[in-house]
């Protein structure tokens, strides 16, 4: 997984399920989410499908809620 991980845990780091094609490309991809990564800002990450299973670490992008046209977190 790239980037910082909060030990702590207070990113809250989930996958979310069911495995979805979210990039159109045909294969089930995994979008997991951190509502309290960034101090709170939230963000999410595409794990992309491929033939083989998933992307590796290299593939793997990071969506900010706010590019996505999402409201920021509130508690």
């Amino acid at each position: 997984m790239p980037g910082k991980h909060d030990p702590s845990g207070g990113d809250w780091f989930a996958a979310t399920f069911p495995l979805l094609d979210v990039n159109g490309d045909g294969r089930s991809d995994v979008v997991a989410t951190a509502p309290g990564y960034l101090r709170g800002k939230g963000g999410l990450w595409l794990f992309p499908g491929t033939p083989e299973g998933l992307g590796t670490a290299r593939r793997i992008q990071f969506l900010a809620p706010s590019g996505l046209g999402l409201p920021p977190r509130t508690a």
